[in-house]
């Protein structure tokens, strides 16, 4: 588990995630199999491009979210209460778009900078899989994701 520590600030807990990384890229690297190398290479020259779709279809989504598409009014009909989870789930896939789209001249240059961002940016695509109530989705999306990425981390600087 990750340790938590106390902020100075606050005495609040804080997660350590340099330690979370490390035990997780341990359990996605040693104890799962290793994909084949040119596999690895493979991933690693389609992730920017990957991450360019991600970021294109996720524009019109945040629009809609947002209001600025005739799509919204479909979430404002009367009488419907999507719920807290759902708006802070829909918050949370903006910053993964947001993250996202921050990474992709990184990826291109292999850069770890950019490694860590998808990283965080998996994170929360998790919590908002659990703020939106796809819990089984959110699991095996996770895995994958998380996965994939521990898989390729080596080949970024």
């Amino acid at each position: 588990m990750a340790k938590v520590k106390k902020t100075p600030s606050t005495g609040a807990p804080a997660l350590d995630l340099k330690n979370l990384e490390s035990q997780m890229e341990t359990l996605f690297t040693k104890s799962l199999p290793a994909l084949p190398a040119n596999a690895v290479d493979v991933l690693v020259k389609i992730a920017p491009w990957l991450a360019v779709i991600g970021v294109l279809m996720g524009i019109p989504a945040i629009m809609t979210l947002l209001g600025m598409s005739r799509v919204a009014s479909y979430y404002r009909l009367a009488g419907i209460d999507l719920g807290w989870g759902y708006q802070a789930s829909n918050i949370l896939y903006i910053i993964q778009t947001i993250l996202t789209a921050l990474s992709i001249q990184g990826l291109f240059a292999r850069k770890m900078a950019a490694w860590r961002l998808m990283f965080y940016a998996a994170w929360v695509s998790v919590v908002a899989g659990l703020l939106s109530g796809g819990v089984v989705s959110m699991l095996i999306g996770g895995l994958i994701s998380f996965y994939l990425l521990f898989q390729v981390k080596k080949a970024y600087k």
